[in-house]
């Protein structure tokens, strides 16, 4: 410890002296205006306001919320300035601190303490601070670069006498810039129980009611011992106290009571109970050790007038007299069934059958009904005896709506299988999502949803189908086809040519190419109707055969040269030639020439284009 201290000296006296000076004047409570304005001057926004948050700590110093911190108020309250110190220099008041440690009985070295702090750090390298003590201190915190209002907490053992301890700045440089380290809201105190987690076993131990502020951490300072008279009353049918309850440390059942075991033969005696199985089991009751004889494990001699008693399965019992019993045909309902009917005297009558307490009913005195679902069956046998019964199924022919026709067209038979001879049994109105329009070409058929969002019921054109007007329809091709007129299309449904327009016969066609007027063509055949089929048209291509030049023959070929388009029609040389012009032509005959007239004579031969030279 000497040495550390000597050590500590060496540091001090050997710092330079502006730093000695700065240590002195940290302690000299100096305006805090002054310090502010500097600050402000050159320290970021966030550093002026925890300088000045700093400051208000100063003028309204409060305790913090500790409870059995050693501190006065003004050592905790705080603020502890590390501006100006060098390693190894005090933080708190080393007189204040030792005087508070001194006055308080658990500072002892090897007793654990807890230190709780609040930081402020304008530097950007971490700061750590320690009790002297134990060669590398104790109860250290470590303060991280920029920390603002952080809460800091170190639990230790104390290895420094009151009268020799100091809390330090641990830091290896010193620090003499602006980036101040301040502390406040320090928390200095002896560990509590509330942190003693050693109370073992629970089963004898538990922690001190006033663990949060009673000092200690061990079992002697901080558990009470459990004593079984406080804490198992052993008020249980299954245990009973032990000979040493009262002195016993304990508080379980284990550990405070002894078990009863179960006396089978005593508690489980008679026909109502048997022995529960297992083994050590515990009690002193017939519930703790024994299970219910119940009537349902016993066999009753069954017969139609002897049998089980009712609800046999919750009575509790093994015997005749307790499971079984006589039955009287005045427990028996015989109208679960409508066939039977009570006998007169069934009340004394002994039974548990139709036969043995009931009379049967016959079809005689029974009515069907409703007549439309079901028939009457001839009420007497082939045999000539009653026919039985007293119900619908043994007395009546059920009448299946699978038999029945519906009356219209408009409805079908309702699905499944069910009874009725009429429509409101058997039948339900058709839907138009079933219906196909008769014609496609006439009708369109109508959304199966109406605006409701219910299904269209109907089954014909009228209901399920809008009319489609050959107003709307325009004829084509309409070289074939001419619209009826206005009145017709109107009041006519149809969207074909057959429904709504005319048709146009080639019978009433002229070809092309009838220059004289007498109804022939001289470019086209007119095809001819037959007795079963009627050519329909209005133009060449629909009604007419082309006559092709290329099949037609001139008279005068010396006259006449073919025209050089192949695909020309006629059948005339006016048609298909070209006129040879005399004027175009040159005489064989050398003792020939051309005749005066050459332009206006076909030819091409001496003979029609050529004369005689005259001498």
């Amino acid at each position: 410890m000497p040495k550390l201290w000597d050590q500590r000296a060496h540091l001090r006296s050997a710092a330079p002296s502006w730093l000695n000076a700065a240590e002195r004047a940290a302690k000299v409570d100096a305006p805090m205006q002054a310090m502010k304005l500097f600050v402000l001057l050159l320290a970021p926004s966030w550093a002026a306001k925890f300088l000045m948050r700093s400051s208000a700590s100063r003028d309204d110093r409060e305790a913090p919320a500790c409870p059995g911190n050693v501190l006065p108020d003004d050592v905790a309250a705080g603020p502890h300035k590390t501006l100006g110190k060098a390693q190894f220099a005090d933080i708190i008041d080393p007189a204040k601190l030792r005087a508070a440690l001194e006055s308080s009985e658990d500072w002892e070295v090897g007793k654990t303490w807890q230190l709780s702090l609040t930081a402020n750090s304008m530097r950007k390298k971490s700061v750590t601070y320690a009790f002297a003590g134990g060669g590398h201190g104790f109860l250290s915190v470590t303060v991280p670069g920029g920390a603002v209002d952080v809460e800091l907490k170190s639990t230790d053992t104390v290895k420094s006498l009151a009268s020799e301890t100091d809390f330090e700045y641990r830091g290896k440089d010193a620090v003499v810039t602006d980036d101040d380290v301040i502390l406040t809201n320090v928390c200095l105190r002896p560990i509590t129980c509330e942190s003693f987690k050693e109370c073992k076993p629970s089963s004898d131990w538990k922690l001190v009611e006033d663990a949060a502020s009673k000092p200690g951490n061990s079992r002697e300072e901080c558990c009470v011992q459990l004593m079984c008279k406080d804490e198992e009353s052993c008020d249980s049918t299954q245990y009973k106290k032990s000979d040493e309850w009262e002195t016993l440390v304990g508080s379980t059942v284990d550990r405070c009571c002894t078990p009863i075991a179960c006396n089978m033969t005593e508690l489980c005696a008679g026909s109502q109970w048997k022995p529960r199985e297992g083994s050590g089991l515990l009690g002193s009751t017939t519930k703790d050790c024994c299970e219910p004889r119940m009537c349902s494990e016993y066999t009753c001699e069954e017969s139609s007038k002897k049998g089980r008693k009712g609800d046999y399965d919750k009575l509790q019992g093994s015997s005749e007299g307790e499971c079984c019993e006589l039955k009287s045909c005045k427990s028996f309902d015989c109208s679960v069934s409508p066939s039977w009917m009570d006998k007169k005297d069934k009340d004394s009558l002994m039974g548990s059958t139709f036969i043995e307490c009931c009379d049967e009913k016959y079809c005689k005195d029974f009515t069907c009904k409703p007549l439309s679902k079901w028939k009457p069956l001839n009420t007497t046998l082939p045999a000539g005896t009653d026919r039985p019964g007293y119900t619908n199924e043994r007395c009546c022919e059920a009448l299946s709506c699978e038999a029945y026709n519906c009356s219209t067209p408009s409805m079908k038979l309702k699905p499944g299988k069910r009874l009725g001879s009429s429509d409101d049994e058997c039948c339900e109105t058709r839907l138009c999502e079933e219906y196909t329009c008769s014609s496609a070409t006439k009708w369109v058929h109508k959304a199966d949803v109406g605006s409701k969002g219910l299904s269209q019921p109907g089954y014909s054109d009228e209901e399920c189908c809008d009319k489609v007007m050959c107003s709307a329809y325009s004829c084509s091709p309409v070289t074939k086809w001419a619209p009826k007129n206005k009145t017709a299309r109107e009041s006519t449904q149809g969207s074909t040519n057959e429904e709504c327009c005319e048709p146009l016969f080639c019978e009433a066609y002229t070809c092309s190419g009838d220059s004289d007027g007498d109804g022939e063509s001289t470019k086209y055949y007119k095809m001819r109707d037959t007795n079963h089929f009627k050519y329909q048209g209005s133009t060449d291509e629909e009604c007419c055969v082309p006559k092709p030049c290329s099949t037609y023959k001139t008279d005068f070929p010396t006259k006449f040269k073919r025209k050089t388009d192949r695909d020309l029609l006629g059948s005339t040389d006016a048609e298909c030639f070209e006129p040879l012009w005399c004027k175009d032509y040159c005489c064989e005959d050398k003792t020939k020439v051309k005749k005066p007239d050459a332009d206006a004579i076909q030819g091409s031969t001496d003979a029609e284009c050529c004369m005689t030279k005259s001498s």
